[in-house]
């Protein structure tokens, strides 16, 4: 996205859900315009890496103000495990609506391969081993994974303990 002052590229500060502009210094608030339970947010910028599943190329997005990228074809994003861990852990202590019912995984998943968008080596398919009922696409080798469409509403609305946030846990 460019700047509505002076056209220059916007950045995304990280952890903020804001773009800035590091010429005029102003700012503009992101917000999700679609009814998706991800909440990705499309910066309108090309990303570095092509989708594992269609193979189109991904857009920068943001993902709770923090960098990811994002296929506007399937709706999978690819993101760093760190940045996975954090999201994922901030959404679930943050949710109070209707929880997803428990059901099993379904087997073909497992078998599923793609390969990651950076190194091309087969990245590895197993469940989210934190809570969720979903299968991921994770790249040892490049610290990243692959969710595609809705899993990260599913992790974030599955049924568990969920950790309290530091507000909520002091008395």
């Amino acid at each position: 996205m460019n700047c509505l002052n002076c056209g220059a590229p916007l950045e995304l500060a990280d952890g903020r859900s804001v773009l800035s502009c590091e010429y005029c210094q102003s700012t503009r608030q992101l917000q999700c315009d679609s009814d998706d339970g991800d909440r990705i947010i499309s910066l309108d910028r090309l990303g570095d890496s092509n989708c594992p599943r269609c193979h189109e190329q991904l857009v920068q997005a943001s993902l709770d103000g923090r960098r990811a990228e994002f296929c506007t074809h399937c709706h999978g994003v690819l993101l760093e495990n760190a940045i996975f861990a954090e999201v994922t852990s901030s959404r679930r202590a943050a949710f109070r609506g209707s929880e997803l019912a428990a059901r099993p995984i379904d087997p073909e998943l497992l078998m599923e391969r793609i390969e990651c968008p950076q190194c091309e080596s087969l990245m590895d398919v197993h469940p989210n081993y934190g809570p969720g009922q979903a299968v991921i696409d994770s790249c040892s080798v490049c610290n990243l994974v692959w969710l595609d469409h809705s899993e990260l509403t599913c992790i974030e609305r599955t049924p568990g303990r969920r950790q309290a946030s530091y507000d909520q846990g002091r008395a």
